[in-house]
This record gives structure tokens, C-alpha cells and sequence, in this order.
């Protein structure tokens, strides 16, 4: 089985949902936050006619913001 980003952060997801996941100004994300800011994006994405396949450019400094929206994109 292929291991993909997307993958992973589900089995992690799975195991430690209330764990820090990106730290940030001082606090910390948990996976479980992360995951639901994921999701929400993700259906931004999909409502704005983005499909599976289509190519998604992402520019923006290192930021929780930068790695939601990289995982959304997945």
C-alpha cells in the first residue's frame, strides 16, 4: 500500500485527535481542529467547481492557514 500525505494524517488523526498538531503564536492546533479546518476548506474548494485531478496553486508564508490549505487541496 502507498503511504500519501492524505493517508497518514488520517491514521495520526486516528490515534491522538486531541494532540498538537502545528504550533503557532504560542498555542497549539490539534489534529481533531486541524481536521475539521481541512474539511470546511476542502468543501469551499469543492463548491467553488474545484474537482478531483484539477491543479491547485498555494502561495502563501508558513502558517496553519498554509498547511490547511495544503491538505485541503489533497
Amino acid at each position: 500500500m502507498i503511504s500519501t500525505v492524505p493517508y497518514m494524517f488520517e491514521r495520526t488523526l486516528a490515534d491522538h485527535e486531541n494532540k498538537g498538531a502545528v504550533y503557532e503564536d504560542g498555542r497549539y492546533v490539534s489534529f481533531g481542529q486541524l481536521h475539521t479546518q481541512v474539511l470546511a476548506t476542502a468543501k469551499v474548494l469543492q463548491d467553488l467547481g474545484i474537482e478531483s485531478g484539477d491543479r491547485i496553486g498555494i502561495c502563501m508564508s508558513k502558517s496553519t492557514d498554509q498547511a490547511i490549505a495544503i491538505l485541503a487541496v489533497m
